[in-house]
């Protein structure tokens, strides 16, 4: 069963107080920029079980997780078993799952990149964003 709540309690204080990361940053600035309907939730304000997604679009059931690899190599052996692991949770919980990867946001046409990504899952994720070979923001 799909849960979501609001972080509140004591016990989940540190996500409270979570920074935004610089890659979470140009990630909120993208979606701003082209008017992208996703929601920044990485500050632990909203939990889908007992995680909690970077961004969410929750009208299309649509996760985006935007990391650095060090981290998910050092805690899941390999980024791409944090990546299984992570898309296998959230799907049993209706979401798709699309992820941002350290090199991905680092090269110089990330703002490409990425939308490209997005774009991938059609109307899903973005139906504001029809073609995206000649990107303008709105």
């Amino acid at each position: 069963k799909r849960r979501i709540q609001n972080k509140s309690s004591k016990d989940n204080a540190k996500w409270i107080l979570k920074r935004t990361t610089s890659f979470e940053k140009k990630i909120i600035s993208l979606c701003s920029k082209f008017k992208l309907p996703f929601v920044y939730t990485g500050d632990g304000r909203i939990l889908i079980g007992y995680k909690n997604p970077d961004f969410i679009n929750e009208k299309n059931k649509v996760i985006l997780e935007v990391f650095l690899n060090y981290f998910k190599e050092r805690d899941f052996g390999s980024v791409e078993n944090y990546m299984k692991k992570r898309e296998e949770y959230f799907a049993k919980r209706g979401y798709k799952t699309i992820f941002i990867r350290e090199e991905e946001i680092m090269d110089k046409n990330w703002e490409q990149i990425c939308l490209n990504k997005l774009n991938g899952i059609g109307n899903v994720a973005m139906p504001l964003v029809s073609r995206i070979t000649n990107v303008t923001p709105r």
